[in-house]
């Protein structure tokens, strides 16, 4: 099982046989939804490449982008502050086909799982996709609320 080899890799790995290899993303080329074949055929018109890869850091950037316009439209403003408070709670449907939803208080987006399955092509297939949202986790060690949680001693020069 693979956390970062996606549909971007896999032209470079093309001699290698990764059959049933499964890797796992939030998002994946294959999905089969109208909002994702729409996804691709705007990226291969825009790189005028009939077999242009979407993947998963590209949907990623897509997201950010429609959640910022949506937030700057909300608040009336470019204001950082005014953006972040219109982000709060924010929820927009992704290119991949799946609603997302920016967390209120901290910014990390509510996503799916899908489990991809390498095929005799080292294309990859999805196998599952998470019944829903999974809320994000995010952590640091170096945030102050963490301290109680390892967080390394700062070193004195």
């Amino acid at each position: 099982m693979s956390l970062s080899l996606g549909e971007a890799e896999m032209p470079a790995l093309k001699e290698r046989n990764l059959l049933g290899h499964m890797v796992s993303w939030s998002y994946l080329h294959s999905l089969d939804t109208p909002e994702n074949h729409a996804f691709i055929k705007e990226w291969r018109q825009f790189t005028g490449d009939p077999e242009a890869m979407t993947n998963d850091p590209m949907e990623a950037s897509w997201i950010g982008f429609k959640l910022w316009t949506e937030a700057v439209s909300a608040a009336g403003s470019t204001d950082v502050d005014a953006v972040r408070k219109a982000l709060a709670g924010r929820s927009i449907r992704a290119s991949s086909g799946f609603d997302v939803r920016l967390d209120a208080e901290n910014q990390h987006l509510h996503m799916p799982a899908v489990i991809g399955r390498m095929d005799e092509k080292n294309f990859i297939r999805p196998v599952w996709t998470s019944p829903m949202l999974i809320a994000p986790e995010p952590w640091s060690r170096w945030l102050p609320e963490n301290a109680d949680a390892g967080a390394p001693q700062r070193m004195m020069a």
